[in-house]
């Protein structure tokens, strides 16, 4: 079996479930600032963002790349509620799961510090990771981008080899297993389970994947 001595984990809807639905309230909120933006019906902006996201990475960086966009706080304050309470709760036992992790853990993230520490605050969890890598950590650069994975694993100190990275976006962890690493969906309702990627429905899977199939 592989060995990993580190884990990274992606947030929204990895740390909390997508039937949430706080990630889809701020992909409406996106599309609607998009399509203001740009003075566009919100199912144009929304294909246009769509197509552009994985190349830019998020929205945001298209945004700014190619349109000249500067009010990055105004971009944040308007995409990302303010009322997580309303969305998440509070999962019983994810705080002793963490913990019990036989690895250093981090978090990797391409929401800016004020919705992740929100989000993270909220779930109980904030202090257990040994880093919060915000959006803008590895300069204007987030997922999927190879620079932000390098970064990431020198900010942690650890080897990409040796890491598992968790997200729910399969364009996001491919680029992670290009560059050596471990990879595992969090798909809850399977609608990936055609890209035939190692995962899991739930978070608090975890350490027993983690137990089936790495060395630790």
């Amino acid at each position: 079996m592989p060995m990993i001595d580190y884990i990274l984990f992606d947030m929204d809807n990895c740390l909390y479930p997508a039937s949430s639905g706080l990630c889809s309230r701020m992909d409406g909120l996106i599309s609607n600032f998009v399509a203001e933006l740009l003075s566009l019906p919100v199912k144009e902006a929304e294909k246009m963002r769509r197509e552009n996201v994985l190349t830019y990475g998020t929205t945001l960086k298209w945004l700014t790349d190619c349109h000249d966009f500067k009010d990055i706080h105004e971009y944040n304050r308007h995409i990302h509620p303010a009322d997580v309470e309303n969305y998440l709760k509070k999962e019983t036992g994810i705080k002793e799961m963490l913990e019990s992790l036989p690895c250093g853990k981090s978090v990797l993230t391409n929401a800016p510090p004020v919705h992740a520490d929100r989000v993270l605050n909220y779930l109980g969890i904030s202090g257990l990771f040994d880093e919060v890598l915000y959006l803008g950590f590895s300069g204007t650069m987030g997922k999927p981008h190879r620079e932000t994975y390098l970064r990431a694993a020198e900010i942690c100190g650890c080897s990409i080899a040796d890491t598992l990275f968790l997200d729910d976006v399969p364009d996001y962890l491919i680029p992670f297993r290009d560059e050596g690493g471990e990879i595992l969906l969090v798909d809850e309702t399977r609608k990936h389970s055609g890209r035939s990627l190692p995962s899991i429905t739930n978070i608090m899977e975890l350490p027993g994947y983690i137990k089936e199939c790495f060395n630790v």
